[in-house]
């Protein structure tokens, strides 16, 4: 269960930035929620903002950058955070399908529909005990991936390979982009490997054996703290 909600709210109209941001902190105050509220005035600077978003809502119609390229090139780079597109017009839901998002409201927003809108999304929110990882496959082909299902990611010419339990993806994620998206099961172990450390079943010869049979290079320079990560994680999952 998430402890904090951060939520973004986009939009270059300042009355509509104030009804929606007015709206979303009397839903969370009503229903005693935790939540980081963020405001911005277009999709430009949402872009710049290095935090990572649980919940955003995007006016589509802006100057700069509209709601639905801003989306769109947020799920390029791996944000997997609830979109809700609020707009006056309806023509481009069919394009909200395309980046996945969890509704579309028209302005002005009705408030009971914003409050089951905001019931959904929270239970989803609270509900999500297993993280993932979205990445941008094969031009705008959107994939997700449990943590729990991901064996290692491996950095090979300019590409990031991502070997789940079922399936092998190709994205251009750099490694230090990655890096910042795993969780604290997954370990650097070689400067082109991360490994999920739940499925290390063995080492021996500068070689960390998973579960699949695969065998991944642990580097000189990480196998002391590879040692010690492994321990922990095996303590922590016995407690």
């Amino acid at each position: 269960m998430i402890a904090i909600i951060n939520i973004a709210i986009v939009d270059d109209d300042p009355r509509m930035l104030e009804e929606v941001s007015r709206k979303v902190s009397d839903y969370v105050d009503g229903r005693r929620l935790r939540a980081s509220l963020h405001l911005f005035a277009d999709g430009a600077e949402l872009l710049r903002s290095a935090r990572r978003f649980d919940l955003l809502f995007l006016d589509i119609q802006m100057d700069e950058i509209s709601g639905m390229d801003a989306a769109k090139k947020l799920r390029e780079n791996g944000t997997a955070g609830h979109i809700i597109f609020v707009t006056v017009f309806d023509e481009y839901v069919y394009e909200a399908f395309e980046v996945e998002a969890s509704d579309y409201l028209l302005k002005p927003i009705d408030s009971a529909r914003f409050e089951r809108t905001m019931d959904r999304v929270c239970q989803n929110l609270h509900r999500t005990k297993d993280p993932g990882l979205v990445i941008s496959s094969r031009g705008n082909n959107f994939s997700f991936l449990r943590f729990n299902d991901i064996l290692y990611c491996e950095a090979r010419n300019h590409k990031m390979i991502i070997r789940s339990k079922t399936e092998t993806l190709e994205c251009s994620l750099k490694i230090d982009e990655l890096k910042g998206r795993l969780d604290d099961r997954f370990f650097q172990c070689h400067r082109s490997y991360f490994i999920n450390l739940h499925y290390a079943c063995g080492y021996e010869a500068g070689l960390v054996a998973l579960e699949n049979g695969e065998k991944i290079p642990v580097s000189r320079l990480r196998a002391r703290e590879f040692s010690r990560k492994m321990l922990q994680h095996i303590k922590e999952r016995a407690e």
